[in-house]
């Protein structure tokens, strides 16, 4: 009689996802936190992390797979992904997507007003600041409000304050004199 060799999962995804079926349908916790700790750390496409978030209940999965997929666009989405996202979710996230954009070009079109009272000494170039502001306005956060760039590549603050004549920080919608 041959003897049969047992060989390692080559899709450790798979046993994950089986490890966390069997498990939370026995109830056992324990199982279903080790499952799903390891398939955190397994690279997935956001929309099967929903689609698994949806079948299993791991809401911690929703939030930033949806902001992924936000960021993203839905250009990025293949077919089979649009599948495992189903119509309604898609539809959704379709939605958010839009308007988002239209959100994006309202706040690029009018720059903040400059609200807030001048310290006396500067109230004999106020106008300057506030065309240094316009200009910083329409040159670095509308670019970056209609085309925005994902993480790890250049960004509002790459190269102030390096001769561009921005002497500021910018946060968000928070500009930190310096």
């Amino acid at each position: 009689m041959e003897q049969s060799t047992w060989m390692q999962p080559t899709d450790p995804k798979r046993v994950y996802i089986n490890l966390l079926k069997v498990c939370q349908m026995w109830q056992i916790d324990e199982g279903v936190a080790y499952a799903v700790h390891h398939l955190e750390s397994v690279f997935m496409p956001p929309s099967r992390h929903i689609q698994l978030a949806q079948m299993f209940s791991v809401h911690d999965w929703v939030r930033p797979a949806i902001e992924t997929l936000l960021r993203c666009g839905l250009s990025t989405i293949s077919d089979k992904e649009a599948n495992n996202l189903g119509v309604k979710v898609y539809s959704i996230i379709a939605k958010a997507c839009e308007m988002l954009e239209c959100e994006r070009k309202l706040t690029a079109a009018y720059p903040p007003p400059m609200t807030f009272d001048p310290p006396w000494e500067c109230k004999t170039h106020q106008m300057v600041c506030i065309l240094i502001w316009h200009d910083f306005w329409w040159k670095k956060v509308v670019k970056q409000l209609l085309h925005p760039v994902t993480r790890g590549s250049r960004d509002l603050n790459a190269g102030l304050g390096n001769g561009t004549g921005y002497p500021w920080i910018f946060t968000g919608f928070l500009v930190i004199n310096m």
